[in-house]
């Protein structure tokens, strides 16, 4: 949970201290690369660190992921204009992608299937937590002491962190996995050649012929021949005797220890380089385009152009060489499992609809609503309350109804709530929006956490890392898709409204010095928010309704649960 405060605290931490940096950095026109740098390196990064966790395990992933975050944030302290910053930035979002993917696949490593819902909404909490207390804790460190501070602050939490998992941190889960896997190397061993062995694994008939005589019997671990006793420390001694001084005959490795072996020397090979090198470069020129693209640059110019035809290409070029991997970054499992496809596609659909909260009711509430930054944080920050309460009593309705028919529920009621926003009055009183946004944030617990939990619980240890990052990837492409549309979506309402004589950036400067309007004409502009800001919560609806439609049509009524759960019979089971 520490780690992920790292991650939680430093997207809302940095929003508020931009008036500071850029006045002591300038850089006003690309300032915005502080967020789509960190974003594009979080989200495209996700499926690389979730193949590793499978291959390395996720402790040192973890490690390394914090390491590598602590170094951004040290290095952004250290910014001397806002390029060094953006890029320094972008070093620590390839750190931000291991702890957001990571953290989560290890809170379903330890704990078992039906205390997953748990420790999952506790996450939650980190978040909501994150979102009040981020902003002030910025706005605090900027105003009194130096925006370099919001950075530094990352390094003491960054160190308590790095301890505790250190210290602390065990795989139950690899260590399963690596005892299966030196019984098998086992049994394959003790197997005369040619011949077939009948016995269980983790026993042992005979000794096979060319078995020096004098060495131990290979066994798999946890069993012992008659006559064997175990020294100091936990050694053997063949026949039960040793030689003076304690120490044993001559030692034949265990199959434990050359399972491991066998596995370091080829696993560093099994990593899918190639493919992880595209889909960075497809998922950055994409994301390049969506995110600047009607800002930075016109949507059918040049660089927008160049972008999208290099995306589309690099994507062609992951399809190819994912096809020939044999350990591939973004297997093609994630997407024959039905589980897991329309869970991907359900939180793609969240990803998309989060932006209408997240990004336009902060501009409706000061542009329309007259509020102040602090207040019109607060209408956006209620949905974070109830979000992590309906996610922790979300597993007693799964428990009764089902995985699939409590996300239907929750994603059925956000629609009902999204769809709401265009019927409130004008001027609407702050509480309304307010209400609704607390509505929102709890059908959307009872929503996210079930289907996050379902797939962890259909998958064993090794694919839960990929399985857990590729449905946060998506998230995060629907985050980004839906701020390249529904920003579209706002500006060509304001165009149509205002004929043509401002954008949205444009039209909010404007209302932020209310005086240097008319009446009438400061009227207009809000009228002309008001309709855009309505437009984008109708699309936000539409996303909501084609993931609800998605979960009825694709996902399994009941999701499969993995063999391999530690709390679970052998046989699979559904939930």
């Amino acid at each position: 949970m520490t780690a992920m405060a790292l991650a939680s605290l430093d997207g809302t931490v940095v929003s508020t201290a931009v008036p500071q940096i850029v006045g002591d950095l300038g850089g006003f026109s690309v300032f915005s690369w502080l967020f789509a740098g960190y974003l594009l390196a979080v989200t495209v990064t996700l499926p690389v660190y979730g193949k590793l966790s499978d291959t390395f395990g996720r402790k040192p992933v973890l490690i390394a992921g914090i390491v590598l975050f602590l170094i951004g944030s040290l290095l952004s302290a250290l910014a001397w204009d806002m390029a060094s910053l953006i890029a320094f930035r972008i070093v620590q979002g390839l750190g931000g992608g291991a702890l957001q993917g990571t953290v989560q696949t290890i809170a379903a490593d330890l704990y078992p299937l039906k205390e997953r819902p748990k420790i999952q909404a506790r996450l939650s909490t980190v978040w909501a937590v994150s979102a009040v207390a981020g902003p002030a804790v910025g706005g605090l460190l900027a105003t009194y002491a130096d925006w370099r501070w919001i950075f530094l602050i990352n390094l003491p939490v960054g160190a308590v962190a790095l301890w505790l998992i250190t210290r602390h941190l065990r795989e139950p889960g690899r260590d399963r996995a690596r005892a299966r896997a030196a019984a098998a190397l086992a049994e394959k061993d003790r197997t005369p050649s040619g011949t077939t062995s009948s016995t269980p694994s983790g026993t042992h008939s005979g000794t096979p012929s060319g078995t020096p005589s004098g060495t131990e019997e290979i066994r798999a671990e946890g069993t012992r021949g008659p006559g064997d006793s175990r020294g100091p420390g936990g050694t053997s001694r063949p026949g039960g005797t040793s030689r003076p001084g304690g120490t044993t005959g001559p030692r034949r490795r265990t199959p434990r220890s050359r399972a491991c072996q066998s596995s370091r020397a080829s696993r560093a090979s099994r990593v899918d380089w190639p493919g992880a090198l595209t889909i960075f470069g497809a998922g950055a020129a994409l994301l390049t385009a969506l995110v600047q693209g009607g800002i930075a640059w016109p949507w059918f110019s040049a660089p927008s152009l160049a972008l999208l035809g290099g995306g589309a290409v690099l994507v062609v070029a992951v399809v190819l060489v994912e096809r020939r991997a044999a350990e591939p970054i973004l297997p093609g499992w994630v997407w024959r499992r039905p589980a897991i496809a329309s869970v991907n596609l359900a939180l793609g659909a969240l990803g998309l609809l989060m932006i209408a909260p997240m990004v336009f009711l902060p501009l409706y509430a000061q542009s329309v609503l007259g509020l102040g930054p602090v207040a019109a944080g607060f209408v956006l920050s209620v949905m974070t309350l109830s979000w992590p309460i309906t996610a922790a009593l979300s597993s007693r309705v799964s428990d009764r109804i089902g995985v699939r028919r409590t996300a239907m529920t929750g994603i059925f009621l956000a629609a009902l709530c999204l769809a709401a926003f265009p019927l409130l009055p004008h001027p609407a009183a702050p509480w309304q929006p307010a209400l609704l946004m607390l509505l929102l944030g709890g059908a959307l617990g009872i929503f996210q956490l079930p289907l996050i939990v379902g797939v962890q619980g259909a998958v064993g240890w090794s694919e839960r890392g990929t399985a857990t990052a590729s449905i946060l990837f998506y998230r995060q492409i629907g985050q980004s898709v839906g701020a390249a549309l529904f920003g579209a979506v706002a500006n060509a309402v304001l165009a149509s409204r205002l004929g043509g004589a401002g954008d949205l950036e444009s039209v909010s400067r404007s209302l932020e010095d209310p005086a240097s309007l008319t009446a009438e004409a400061a009227e207009r502009l809000r009228l002309a928010v008001d309709a855009a800001v309505d437009h984008v919560y109708v699309g936000a609806a539409s996303a909501a309704v084609a993931a609800l439609l998605v979960l009825l049509f694709m996902a399994p009524r009941h999701f499969p649960v993995a063999a391999d759960e530690p709390d679970q019979d052998p046989a699979p089971r559904t939930a």
